[in-house]
């Protein structure tokens, strides 16, 4: 029978406590000095998570393109006569038309969603180096063929006015020979459109030389659609902030331009 006496006890107690404390401050001691570096990297990734939970543009991405296979992701409209080409020395698609062409990305997007790519006007002297329409479509759609933009591509074949007959959001950045940049919404009636001749209404537009192309500058373009807020930003500027009252929330994304040079690099998409 082992005898132990309070006192002992008590001894053998604080003993216990000093080895816990003692081995405790050793073990902080090696986290803040040897390990310094990984405890940072540890903060420093808790709070870009963080960060990311609490902002407007958590997202997830569905489509990364540089565009070298233009042909698997893409589908062109053409008015006429095109040449399409990956610049490899350039990293990036260039595009010569002699009329209205439309390249249609192949994934419906459906919900809120962002997209960003950068696209360039070139003038450097070329047959088709014209300064005008750095277009794009977005959340298009066929009423029609609600699901498919292509099966009626031959009926449109990149006429600007065949496009009324979708549904759309439309930006058109120095449109009309780089005179004018307007946002506007498609209804898809282009029955009205034809009897009529009244082109769908201007929602916001621009005149003003700040807002019109600088040819052969790389302009970062976003387009995000959020809960029916619809914006478009232009290097960072926002050119168009508009509340839809019945927004479009499913459709496909198409870069649009017309008898012009133009080149394309970096395009994403995103689930918000």
């Amino acid at each position: 029978m082992v005898s132990v006496t309070k006192k002992s006890f008590f001894i053998r107690l604080k003993s216990g406590r000093a080895v816990t404390v003692f081995f405790s401050l050793i073990l902080w001691l090696l986290v803040s000095s040897c390990n310094a570096p990984i405890w940072s990297q540890l903060q420093k990734r808790a709070y870009a998570e963080r960060k990311a939970k609490s902002s407007p543009f958590h997202q997830l991405l569905l489509i990364s393109d540089n565009f070298k296979e233009v042909n698997l992701n893409w589908t062109a409209e053409a008015e006429a006569n095109y040449e399409i080409n990956y610049l490899k020395n350039e990293s990036c698609l260039d595009i010569e038309t002699v009329a209205g062409l439309t390249l249609w990305n192949n994934m419906l997007f459906e919900g809120d969603i962002r997209i960003t790519y950068d696209a360039m006007v070139v003038d450097q002297g070329g047959s088709l180096d014209r300064v005008s329409d750095l277009n794009c479509f977005w959340m298009a759609s066929d009423p029609i063929y609600p699901d498919s933009i292509f099966t009626r591509s031959e009926f449109r074949k990149g006429a600007s006015s065949r496009y009324y007959s979708l549904q759309l959001y439309s930006m058109s950045i120095g449109t009309n020979a780089n005179t004018t940049t307007r946002f506007q919404r498609f209804d898809g009636d282009y029955e009205k459109f034809r009897n009529t001749l009244i082109r769908p209404e201007t929602l916001v537009d621009y005149t003003d030389e700040a807002f019109l192309i600088q040819p052969n500058h790389w302009y970062k373009i976003e387009i995000i659609v959020q809960k029916g807020r619809i914006r478009y930003l232009l290097d960072g500027q926002s050119l168009v902030d508009f509340v839809d009252p019945k927004p479009l929330i499913k459709g496909f994304f198409g870069i649009r331009t017309n008898e012009n040079h133009l080149r394309l690099r970096n395009f994403a998409a995103y689930k918000m």
